[in-house]
């Protein structure tokens, strides 16, 4: 060896004491790495806490003005849907007003005395899809009527009400968004002349000494016609 012990020892003195040194500057730098590390931990569990907190408040605002609308749109689709029922139905209703103001006044252009004309049987009389006479059925009457007038009558009101039931199931469901593409509801078929009266020939007819009276006196529609006085064509 060049060097003496004593060089020798004082080298290695130097050496462990510079080696000391940055031993303690690692440790320091380490403490202070670990309190950055720290504390940009603590730093991001805010901010995602604060992230979490504000999406859910988001979430349940969209949820909450979802729900109102859903009830909005329900609430005005079930208010519309009554709306056109109610009008659907107060125009059925109209049609049957202008439909029995029609039959009664071809009635009497016919000669027929409205005093003596049958009551109506349109709805009280129809119940079930079953006709009801009352001279079929037993109960009084104090005039007679016209069977096959009553059937004819009563065939015609039970297939317009029959169309109108399904025109409105129809329109529901389209409304409703089950038929979205549904096409158009075609005419309902109207019965002629020669079918109404093939459908008239498959009841029993009344006898014509069941209406009573002289002849000429009978009306087409069952009823008695006015009285004319002596002496007038």
């Amino acid at each position: 060896m060049d060097k003496s012990k004593e060089a020798y020892e004082a080298e290695l003195e130097r050496m462990n004491t510079a080696m000391a040194a940055d031993n303690q500057a690692l440790q320091y730098d380490n403490k202070q790495l670990s309190g950055l590390i720290k504390e940009y931990e603590q730093t991001l569990e805010s901010v995602m806490s604060t992230f979490r907190n504000r999406a859910n408040e988001v979430q349940d605002h969209e949820l909450a003005l979802i729900k109102e609308y859903e009830a909005q749109l329900i609430a005005r689709e079930t208010e519309d849907l009554e709306q056109e029922l109610a009008t659907s139905t107060a125009f059925s209703e109209a049609l049957s007003r202008i439909s029995n103001l029609l039959r009664l006044t071809m009635r009497q252009m016919n000669g027929e005395d409205a005093s003596l004309m049958p009551p109506d049987y349109e709805r009280d009389r129809i119940t079930g899809g079953e006709l009801h006479h009352p001279m079929l059925d037993g109960e009084p009457d104090e005039e007679p009527a016209s069977l096959e007038q009553a059937v004819a009558d009563w065939a015609l009101d039970r297939e317009a009400e029959l169309a109108r039931l399904e025109k409105e199931n129809e329109e529901l469901r389209r409304l409703a968004g089950l038929l979205p593409d549904a096409p158009l509801r075609p005419p309902v078929h109207q019965r002629t002349d020669s079918e109404g009266s093939s459908f008239l020939s498959s009841f029993p007819r009344l006898q014509k000494n069941m209406l009573g009276g002289p002849p000429g006196s009978v009306g087409p529609y069952g009823t008695y016609k006015k009285p004319r006085p002596p002496g007038t064509g």
